[in-house]
């Protein structure tokens, strides 16, 4: 399995081109902090990595939040997977650099707030009873939360 090389792996991480294995609970911590800290977020209110849940088998995804799988589910779906080694002092310079998605919002719960907002409108729009009221209230906040962002990266 080719090995995780940040300079030529993380846009394509980042764009879902490819899924990453991490093979120990502690590469897997760093993984997913180093993911955090660039603005990925998970798809549910985890607070773990869940590294456990498949141990050496353990891949993560990103399709616009990160995801966690068994390998073998990845492998089924044809998805390039790379080995996450960790990170070494030669990509010290681009772990400090380098923005998350190419956005740095000078304050990134903003940002998350938005990303809730954003799909808490979208799951309850497929809801069979819908408060149309309660859409608005949260499309009126959100409206306002993308505007003092738009102000923030401009």
């Amino acid at each position: 399995m080719e090995k995780f090389n940040l300079e030529e792996h993380w846009d394509k991480f980042v764009s879902d081109k490819l899924v990453v294995n991490c093979p120990t609970q502690e590469l897997a911590n760093q993984f997913c902090d180093y993911c955090g800290k660039h603005g990925i977020q998970w798809n549910s209110e985890q607070i773990d990595n869940y590294w456990w849940s498949y141990e050496e088998l353990t891949c993560y995804r990103h399709n616009r939040m990160l995801y966690f799988a068994d390998m073998k589910y990845y492998i089924n779906k044809n998805f390039k997977i790379v080995d996450f080694q960790g990170f070494n002092n030669t990509y010290e310079h681009i772990l400090k650099s380098k923005p998350p998605l190419g956005v740095i919002p000078k304050n990134i719960y903003e940002l998350q707030r938005v990303q809730d907002l954003c799909r808490a409108l979208y799951e309850y729009s497929t809801c069979e009873k819908v408060d149309y009221e309660l859409m608005i209230k949260w499309s009126d906040e959100l409206n306002d939360r993308l505007y003092g962002l738009k102000g923030d990266l401009e």
